[in-house]
């Protein structure tokens, strides 16, 4: 018999989003508010629907979702209008296909593991090999930011279902090498530390294995380097060093950073700010909005955003621990990776202690491929908050 599921899970979500609203029409006008409003009922009409749909259904619709979405993946490739191929017109609007294959991916990789009674290197690597295929057409568009995402919701799946965390730690440390890599300052001390740690454990394998990877990916960096697009080098400049050049590759950081400090407590007043109002931050409707908000309403503002935010994630939390199924329990966690990563690395852009990715922030930044995608998230949660004492 279905449960009375979590009204947080709906209700938080219909609050961002609200927030979401006011702030688009504040920095974009009444455009872009607009065609943000129509992607919110049909969000909204989209949840409605799924909420009221078994966890079982959504266990054995799961394989077509996910082949359904990789074949949008590569239809958008191949025939999409412009250059990033990222979205397919469809009037009006657009469809960006690689926001609706992170939930398609959650679903897969959760029907899998539920059905596989161990969790050697075969199974691990099954999972991730379902999460690579979207990454890698994702980031064939190109789409470096979005493409990273796939490979972080496996690692909390994986995590959650009870493989050991070194063993996680070794399988990502060479991607993590390569991120860390492009700053000796970050890269040397992360493979002190991770030396030390396998020293101590006393794992001498790992050990040798994780040094002779993360060296050699290391090395490897500047082949990368001269491997990446353009604006994907830009964005690694003005991250480690936005000042080199505050009119050139560093001006969005700055200018996100002089927004978001500007508003103080209270901030300026929602159509008030001088970094949105005289165009300073570039696009601060989408993924720089939280900039907009720390300027209007200041530090209550945020405070506010954050706590909405760390709300929905722990409910999530709680609803997957609650879970009686395998799969709908995978598949929640997953959804919390999802989630949290997205406002984590978001905010943390807009403060300047990470680089910028191009994520949207979660219901609230302008963009209807985002906000579709999240609602749909929301709706499979409040479907298996409802079964959730049930196998």
């Amino acid at each position: 018999m279905p449960k009375k599921s979590d009204p947080l899970l709906l209700i938080i979500p219909i609050l961002l989003t609200g927030i979401g609203l006011l702030f688009i029409y504040s920095a974009g006008g009444s455009k872009f508010f607009l065609r943000q409003s129509i992607w919110f009922l049909i969000s909204l009409f989209l949840l409605i629907i799924i909420a009221r749909l078994l966890p079982r259904f959504l266990f054995v619709t799961a394989p077509p979702f996910y082949i359904g979405a990789i074949f949008l993946l590569i239809f958008t490739l191949l025939f999409a209008p412009t250059s990033p191929r990222r979205w397919l017109s469809l009037g009006v609007l657009s469809l960006q296909g690689s926001e609706l294959a992170k939930i398609a991916t959650i679903l897969m990789i959760g029907r899998y593991l539920s059905t596989c009674k161990r969790k050697g290197l075969i199974e691990i690597g099954t999972v991730f090999l379902f999460a690579l295929i979207p990454a890698f057409l994702v980031f064939a568009q190109p789409n470096l930011g979005s493409s990273v995402i796939f490979l972080i919701f496996p690692f909390v799946i994986l995590l959650w279902d009870g493989v050991p965390l070194l063993t996680l730690l070794l399988i990502l440390s060479p991607l993590l090498s390569l991120i860390f890599s492009f700053s000796l300052y970050i890269w040397v001390p992360y493979i002190a530390f991770l030396s030390l740690y396998l020293l101590w454990r006393k794992e001498m394998i790992a050990f040798l294995t994780a040094v002779t990877s993360n060296s050699i990916v290391g090395l490897l960096t500047p082949l990368l380097w001269h491997g990446l697009k353009e604006y994907q080098r830009q964005r690694i400049i003005g991250f480690l060093a936005p000042w080199i050049d505050p009119k050139g590759v560093g001006w969005q950081m700055i200018q996100s950073r002089i927004a978001f400090g500007s508003g103080r407590l209270i901030g300026k007043g929602i159509f008030a700010g001088t970094q949105k109002k005289l165009a300073f931050l570039p696009a601060p409707h989408t993924d720089f909005i939280v900039s907009v908000v720390g300027e209007a309403i200041g530090f209550v503002g945020i405070f506010l955003l954050l706590t909405l935010y760390l709300l929905l994630s722990l409910r999530i939390l709680f609803l997957a621990r609650e879970c009686r199924s395998r799969f709908a329990s995978l598949v929640v966690i997953g959804i919390f990776g999802l989630l949290t990563y997205h406002w984590f690395v978001n905010i943390g852009v807009a403060i300047g202690i990470l680089p910028v990715t191009g994520i949207p922030l979660p219901f609230v930044s302008y963009g209807g491929s985002s906000l579709l995608s999240f609602f749909i998230g929301i709706g499979i949660l409040i479907s298996i908050s409802r079964y959730r004492y049930e196998r």
